[in-house]
């Protein structure tokens, strides 16, 4: 699938995630199950004290038919990981503040619309299995 920003760099995703000219602002690109659908986070760039270059991931964006159909934020600022759920149905994904608790989150593919979440610190075995796959436990 490529991806046309607005900008007009165009990113050619591969079947594996692996980004083809991949000059663009995103990073952890995913094709969904049943292909449909291809997200990558945007973000910011930093640098440290140290002078260190960093990329923050802070909005998931999905991709259908290589148009931007979805911008999610998640409850907290940075987006550390996050994956496709339910055939791409859903994403699940975990995000923190620079510092503190942690959150994992489950929205619908389509609408954006928060269905669940959980303060990262509380998953155990107890509970759903979406929760304990992106929680670090």
């Amino acid at each position: 699938m490529t991806i046309k920003y607005q900008s007009g760099k165009t990113v050619t995703v591969i079947a594996d995630g692996t980004c083809k000219g991949n000059d663009s602002i995103g990073t952890e690109p995913k094709i969904s199950p049943d292909k449909k659908l291809v997200g990558l986070l945007t973000g910011v760039h930093f640098n440290d004290s140290a002078n260190n270059y960093y990329f923050a991931g802070s909005r998931l964006c999905s991709f259908k038919e290589g148009k931007c159909v979805l911008k999610l934020s998640g409850e907290k600022y940075f987006i550390e990981e996050w994956h496709f759920w339910e055939k791409g149905t859903q994403l699940i994904l975990r995000s923190r503040a620079k510092h503190g608790v942690g959150t994992v989150e489950r929205y619908d593919a389509t609408t954006g619309k928060l269905l669940e979440k959980f303060l990262e610190y509380k998953v155990d075995a107890t509970y759903p299995e979406w929760a304990r796959r992106i929680a670090l436990l």
